[in-house]
């Protein structure tokens, strides 16, 4: 799915899980992309959003729903709660956000952790 998500070039990529193997590509993908720098790159003018106070729940809020629903839906065959507390998505004020949600209901929520120089990706596809 094309999100219109613009990210620099990452030094390395790490899927955490990925279950999209069913018709046509559904399912839900957790990636971290590690950077060496990734402060500037980060533009508003490509959909980032800095999380400053205001913004901070509506992240933790899409965050939780991800990891809620993925947790569900997936624990017949891994424990995905088990995934995220190995691989914590972290996020402080000042740090930015990319989220897109399409009309079937699948989404994207990119955060960014400048402190960590990671970008966690989390994609939920109908």
């Amino acid at each position: 799915m094309n999100w219109g998500f613009e990210a620099p070039i990452t030094s390395n990529i790490e899927t955490v899980f990925h279950t999209r193997n069913g018709f046509p590509s559904e399912g839900e993908t957790f990636r971290v992309l590690n950077y060496r720098s990734i402060e500037k790159k980060l533009k508003e003018k490509d959909g980032w959003i800095p999380i400053n106070e205001e913004a901070f729940d509506t992240v933790s809020r899409h965050l939780k729903n991800f990891q809620k629903n993925t947790a569900s839906i997936n624990k017949d065959t891994q424990n995905h709660n088990d995934l995220f507390h190995e691989n914590p998505v972290t996020y402080d004020n000042n740090d930015k956000y990319f989220y897109k949600l399409e009309e079937d209901n699948s989404y994207i929520l990119a955060i960014s952790n400048a402190k960590e120089q990671k970008i966690f990706v989390m994609e939920w596809i109908q």
